[in-house]
């Protein structure tokens, strides 16, 4: 098992995880809801498809529906756990963990043998609620070098290529493989991370948890390569696309992406690259669109800690855990990376307090230029209308919330000025949308939309591509 320990963070959390406790209490939040019935979307106009799944997202205040006090109390209870869980995990993803070498003992190289272990096909709920957890394959895929294999995995800092570790599922028959991208710092062991690979796998698609470089088992097993915070990552996830797609082709019809936060961001920097690479479709739920912004408010470590606030924002992590708000979290964060890397002979000796604007100029501004350049809403809106113009046929959507309190709103309705759409949302047939949700918090929405969410990833990932029938399970 992981380690998960909250360090110096313990005290500060269980106060603010009993008030989102209270507030889960009152909102009888469950996740995730039963996938509404429904077969697979035919029809070319994916846009319109999407726009009237939004179109029944409420709006204004958040009415969670529970059919009974204890229903309520229940959902609170299961949700705490789920956030405990999860910021744990985050803390923990900073260090090399106590079973670091059975975990890399057991990670293989992506191979034919690899493809050939086909999972079961997606199982009839029951009357459950959540999708069974699958079994997922450790695998290394190379990239940043064509001449790399697999046997060269993990990499040393000087073998000129970098391995990405990931967790593989794989349909019994030819499907689309979705890569999920976890958020910033976050990784594949992340609980929420799970739920999504196993409620695509049961929609009908093969799931690649991916951890990109500087995250989870990637950075611990080789700490050398730094974030770019989008500056490379998006370029490695179109090599991992390729890769997959390329030794399993009897497993892979084509490739798409979902990315959480910075994860999104990475995924819309790879559609703006290559969109044909990811025919299968890029789903962005709250990337960060103005990485000064973004920096900023993770520096920030005077917030008011507001418990209603932190539980928008929480689940399925909480940046409000300590009492300076946002800052603190990713204070702790870094803290913890800063001494794994000293471990490793990488950096001087750690400081006992680093923002993550101060992480950036050192490990990132340093060695790879300023990412802030490149993350603007007005640079981001030039490379998706060039990939436009490429008419690759792949979708491109993007999900935020107007009460994120990491990326904020601004840059997506600046965002939106750019790409010339109205109220956050697609014109005509074009095949980039935006969607500016009241709520959803920080990537929250499978949680806060237990039910639409589903539907609404069914509704882009299974255009074009076979998926399981929900009707019949």
């Amino acid at each position: 098992m992981r380690r998960r320990s909250f360090g110096r963070v313990q005290a500060r959390l269980l106060p603010l995880l009993i008030l989102s406790c209270a507030s889960c209490a009152t909102s009888g939040v469950v996740y995730p809801a039963r996938i509404a019935p429904g077969a697979a979307p035919t029809q070319s106009d994916l846009g319109a498809r999407l726009d009237a799944v939004v179109a029944q997202f409420p709006s204004g205040r958040v009415v969670y529906p529970a059919s009974s006090l204890l229903e309520k109390i229940g959902a609170g209870v299961v949700t705490l756990a789920y956030l405990a869980a999860d910021v744990a995990q985050s803390i923990a993803d900073q260090t090399v963990p106590a079973d670091a070498k059975q975990l890399l003992a057991a990670t293989r190289g992506l191979d034919a043998s690899v493809c050939s272990e086909r999972g079961p096909s997606p199982a009839p709920r029951d009357g459950r609620r959540h999708p069974p957890r699958q079994s997922y394959a450790r695998v290394w895929i190379p990239v940043s070098d064509g001449g790399a294999t697999t046997g060269d995995c993990p990499a040393n800092s000087g073998a000129g290529h970098l391995c990405l570790a990931g967790r593989l599922a794989l349909q019994p028959g030819k499907s689309r493989l979705i890569l999920v991208v976890p958020g910033l710092f976050h990784s594949a062991d992340h609980r929420y991370v799970m739920d999504i690979g196993d409620l695509l796998y049961a929609q009908g698609h093969s799931v690649l948890l991916i951890d990109v470089r500087a995250h989870g088992q990637t950075f611990w097993s080789q700490p050398w390569a730094e974030t770019t915070l989008g500056l490379r990552e998006g370029s490695e996830l179109l090599a991992v696309a390729r890769r997959v797609r390329d030794v399993c082709p009897d497993a892979v019809q084509d490739v798409g992406a979902l990315g959480f936060s910075g994860g999104g961001l990475f995924a819309m920097r790879a559609f703006a690259a290559q969109p044909e690479v990811l025919r299968g479709g890029v789903l962005a739920v709250s990337p960060p669109l103005d990485l000064a912004y973004t920096i900023e408010t993770m520096s920030n470590t005077q917030g008011d800690g507001d418990p209603q606030s932190c539980f928008m924002a929480a689940a399925p992590f909480s940046p409000c855990l300590a009492e300076g708000g946002i800052g603190h979290y990713f204070m702790e964060l870094l803290r913890r990376r800063q001494k794994t890397l000293s471990e490793k002979g990488l950096m001087g000796a750690p400081r006992e307090r680093v923002t993550a604007t101060e992480f950036m100029k050192e490990h990132v501004i340093a060695k790879h230029g300023d990412p802030r350049r490149a993350i603007t809403p007005v640079r981001l809106a030039h490379e998706i209308r060039k990939a436009e113009a490429r008419r690759s046929g792949t979708s491109l959507v993007i999900l935020t919330s107007r009460d994120d309190p990491v990326v904020g709103d601004k840059p997506a309705a600046e965002l939106a000025g750019e790409l010339g759409m109205d109220k956050g949302q697609g014109l005509g047939k074009r095949s980039v949308r935006l969607y500016r949700l009241d709520h959803g918090g920080h990537i929250a929405f499978p949680v806060v939309y237990p039910g639409l969410f589903p539907r609404f990833i069914r509704t882009l990932f299974c255009h074009g591509a076979p998926c399981a029938d929900e009707a019949a399970r």
